[in-house]
């Protein structure tokens, strides 16, 4: 007779997937805001590239570089949490590989983190 293992609760799933990912989320979020670094040179890029088309316009110019980095930092910090999973043979996300992307995406938005709380 084969056991099969209990389907995981609600408070389970919240835990060690959603509430890392909501975390992760906001602070991509909140890297890409204008207080980042980066910005600057995003926006200018964004402005160099966007010219011409249908795309210069004013909000475009002021929203994308911010949803850009967002997006780039949730790359880059997915990036060791995808070779932990692969190093270890894993088929889905772990708690341990949620905690890499989280502390990851945690130092790639220290600059903007410190910037906010007014610690530079």
């Amino acid at each position: 007779m084969a056991m099969h293992a209990a389907p995981p609760s609600l408070a389970d799933i919240l835990l060690k997937r959603t509430l890392p990912l909501a975390l992760i989320v906001a602070l991509a979020v909140a890297h890409g805001a204008i207080l980042s670094p980066l910005y600057d040179f995003v926006s200018y890029f964004v402005s160099a590239f966007s010219r011409r088309t249908m795309f210069y316009h004013p909000q475009v110019l002021e929203i994308f570089p911010s949803v850009v980095i967002a997006l780039f930092t949730l790359l880059l910090g997915g990036i060791p949490a995808a070779v932990y999973e692969r190093v270890r043979g894993l088929q889905q996300s772990s708690s341990a590989s949620m905690v890499i992307w989280l502390l990851t995406t945690i130092l790639i938005s220290a600059p903007v983190l410190s910037r906010a709380l007014g610690l530079r």
